[in-house]
């Protein structure tokens, strides 16, 4: 991978060169030896979702000290487009809602976190996921597979975008 970078850098060195890194799960801290090749490290990870709450997002951030910038390079959370509960289960649109919010609340202690990706902005057909809310989807989409329904989810995103840019301009 090293090589890689090493490669698309001399071939256009006007572009920056990213990739998604790894988490040192002992010390809980971004850590990879690609990162040192990389202008900017990405960082896929579903704190919130996957792993519960934010603890361990905050804990990550705290202990990682990256000499360059981070970008969020994939996070999100499922939710069925309808679904609808103020208690906010698992595959709500408020639980994903929620999980945006948690996402820039933690986000923006962070300096050196420059930039956040939705894994989707649509849903779509993902046989592998066969559970009741999901249907054969994915439904990490902050719009429904009908490319018009926006989730509660996207003016939280929205809001995080809004959220982050704030914290980086200094208010």
């Amino acid at each position: 991978m090293a090589r890689l970078a090493q490669d698309a850098r001399a071939a256009d060195p006007s572009r920056l060169i990213t990739a998604a890194c790894l988490i040192n799960r002992v010390h809980f801290r971004i850590e990879d030896r690609l990162a040192e090749h990389l202008d900017v490290i990405g960082l896929n990870e579903y704190f919130g979702w996957y792993e519960q709450g934010f603890q361990g997002l905050q804990r990550l951030l705290a202990n990682s000290r990256p000499d360059r910038p981070v970008i969020v390079s994939e996070t999100g959370a499922d939710a069925l487009a309808g679904h609808r509960d103020a208690a906010a289960p698992l595959f709500s649109e408020e639980r994903q809602a929620a999980f945006y919010e948690g996402q820039a609340a933690a986000l923006s202690q962070a300096a050196y976190v420059r930039g956040l990706a939705a894994w989707l902005l649509y849903d779509f057909r993902s046989l592998r996921r066969q559970t009741r809310a999901q249907g054969g989807f994915n439904r990490k989409g902050v719009i429904a597979e009908d490319k018009e329904t926006r989730k509660l989810g996207f003016e939280a995103l929205a809001a995080c975008f809004r959220r982050l840019r704030a914290a980086r301009e200094g208010g």
